[in-house]
């Protein structure tokens, strides 16, 4: 009698089993995956728009002292590119400078920033009639569409952007 009285005692305990605790474990587990990969579109989104952001600043820069600097006698100094530009060769401008090297000098302090500031950084600057054109192109994580006139291949990875100003020469 003594040990059917024990089998009721074990019937009626109360416990977790194996299996709820891995379906538990399953639940968490799936939350904090979800959690995470949040945590990563929101960390590519932030740096799209950094980046994006940079390139604005970079381009209202550079245009805005076109506008102040450019005229007919150094206004192709303004036309300027990547893949030309050596921003090591600046002049020293201690004792002052011409408009000529003070347009060489905005530029190569310009495309320092730019290369700090972008990954990858591609641009490009050209002339129709008074208006002068940037554009600007980066690698990274991309939210805007890549614009008309950009005058760089289009690719996968890269973002670009197209800025124009109309300058009284």
């Amino acid at each position: 009698m003594h040990n059917l009285s024990l089998k009721n005692k074990y019937k009626t305990a109360a416990g977790v089993s194996l299996i709820e605790v891995l379906v538990a474990l399953l639940l968490v587990s799936v939350a904090g995956f979800s959690i995470l990969s949040m945590t990563s579109f929101a960390n590519q989104d932030s740096n799209s728009l950094k980046f994006e952001m940079s390139a604005d600043y970079l381009a209202r820069g550079i245009l805005s002292r076109a506008e102040v600097n450019a005229s007919t006698t150094n206004k192709n100094t303004y036309t300027f590119d990547s893949d030309t530009l050596n921003p090591t060769e600046a002049p020293d401008c201690t004792s002052g400078c011409s408009n000529d090297e003070i347009a060489v000098l905005d530029i190569h302090e310009w495309a320092k920033e730019a290369k700090d500031l972008l990954p990858a950084v591609q641009y490009k600057s050209w002339w129709t009639a008074n208006e002068l054109h940037l554009a600007i192109a980066w690698h990274g994580p991309i939210k805007l569409e890549q614009e008309k006139g950009c005058p760089f291949a289009k690719a996968e990875q890269i973002a670009c952007k197209v800025y124009t100003t109309t300058i009284a020469l």
